[in-house]
């Protein structure tokens, strides 16, 4: 990548050939990125003073009818904004473009090791540069605190130059998203949009594309931003945005988005009327090719406007394949309280194990117990499993001793099972149990 104060290396291996297909290793000297501790630090601060610098503001100006309103323009675009509407409550305007100067560098496999420089207000870089405009564009904007030189950034440019012939413009605002000040940051949020917006009518003016070539990708703020420019340039292909949120580390989704065009690397999501019958396997099965879909880079790919769900690895590699573990329970033995686990073994001895109770849950007789599990994507062929009952013990009650179960089938959302069937096969407390699998769904025998 091009970054003027860093020492940027891409490295090409392998060679070419007729297809296009390659492969390289990236050695980046990269910007270092804020952590998420000083992210979120430096949004509850800015907000804090916000609605403090709000109160007094109230306070001073309670027999004022109206507060009068802010507005600044750069008159190159004639570029006006004002704090009026959503804007009113961050009360803060966009820096000038000579403050947060933007820049938009292009890579496609063409240009692997120097990204060209493409200027809005300037035909002739668009004109030298490698833009290829048979190819969709894909642009990628950074977030609060983020820099264009960050690993992710460069990550995800490979990762589509690999993917796909594409023209990849990844945006850098890092001057105008700096930390502290998040209110700042969001307000230049809104002329880096209108930039982007620009630089897309220059590209349409001068190569013959069209708005519907353009997949936008944004972080955090740069999600953002993305909104604002599909705003104002109606009918872009697709917009992707990585939102923080309060119960996940907000880069994860910058993770799944990359890993997502992994080869052999897919994030099956099936069509679900809500989450808690998808956990339990009750909308599994993608029967007819069109209750399924793929989260990430190959989402539009999907049906559109239909819920979908998954399960993902808590540890890398994040994408895998998900598995319904299904366990009959023999009937007439009443109730225990424990947990069951699973490990799946395929017929390379690649295994691993899942918890498909609880381990203090109540478990009944003559039913069955359903769980998602997301195996490892090379465990796929499933030639046999390993059950352990673990005995609950507590003050008021235990559980049994030994638990029977009948049937263990381990099915895929594609239709492929692996099943075991055996009535009143004894599981006892802590015991490792081997069950070979066949293909396909066993049938228990007629008692």
């Amino acid at each position: 990548m091009v970054c003027p104060v860093f020492l940027c290396l891409l490295l090409l291996s392998a060679s070419t050939t007729s297809d296009l297909s390659y492969t390289w290793t990236r050695d980046v000297v990269v910007a270092a990125e804020p952590s998420d501790f000083q992210i979120w630090t430096a949004i509850d601060i800015s907000l804090a003073r916000r609605r403090e610098l709000r109160r007094r503001k109230e306070m001073y100006h309670s027999h004022v009818q109206k507060r009068e309103e802010k507005v600044v323009c750069y008159t190159r675009f004639i570029w006006c904004f004002r704090d009026e509407g959503p804007f009113e409550y961050w009360d803060t305007l966009p820096e000038s473009p000579e403050i947060i100067e933007t820049t938009f560098n292009l890579y496609t496999r063409h240009n692997l090791l120097e990204g060209d420089s493409l200027h809005y207000d300037n035909n002739s870089s668009l004109n030298v540069s490698h833009f290829n405009a048979s190819n969709p564009v894909k642009i990628i904007i950074h977030g609060f605190g983020g820099s264009a030189a960050n690993a992710w950034v460069g990550q995800m440019v490979e990762a589509m130059l690999e993917t796909a012939d594409v023209n990849v413009i990844v945006v850098d605002w890092n001057k105008g998203a700096k930390l502290p000040n998040y209110m700042q940051a969001a307000a230049n949020s809104r002329l880096v949009g209108k930039e982007i917006a620009e630089l897309i009518r220059l590209i349409n003016y001068e190569r013959g594309t069209a708005n519907e070539d353009y997949h936008l990708i944004g972080y955090s703020l740069g999600a953002h931003i993305a909104g604002f420019v599909g705003t104002e340039m109606k009918n872009l292909s697709r917009i992707t945005g990585g939102q923080w949120h309060s119960l996940c580390h907000h880069r994860r989704a910058i993770e799944y988005f990359i890993a997502s065009m992994e080869p052999g690397c897919s994030f099956t999501s099936v069509a679900c009327d809500n989450y808690e019958e998808f956990v339990r396997g009750d909308c599994f099965l993608c029967s007819d090719n069109t209750s399924c879909g793929n989260m990430g880079y190959f989402t539009d790919e999907s049906l559109p406007q239909i819920k979908m769900y998954l399960l993902t690895r808590a540890d890398q590699p994040y994408c895998g394949i998900q598995y319904k573990v299904m366990i009959k329970h023999t009937e007439d033995q009443g109730i225990t309280w424990g947990g069951l686990e699973i490990t799946l073994m395929d017929d390379q001895e690649l295994s691993e194990t899942f918890d498909v109770t609880e381990r203090y849950e109540e478990i009944q007789d003559g039913v069955e117990t359903q769980s998602i599990v997301v195996a490892h994507p090379l465990l796929s062929n499933i030639t046999k499993v390993i059950i352990t009952y673990h005995k609950y013990v507590g003050w008021i009650y235990s559980g049994l001793d030994e638990w029977k179960i009948n049937k263990v089938s381990v099915s895929g959302p594609f239709g492929n099972m692996f099943s075991y069937c055996s009535y009143a096969t004894v599981l006892r407390d802590k015991q490792e149990i081997v069950l070979g699998l066949e293909p396909g769904e066993c049938i228990l025998p007629d008692t």
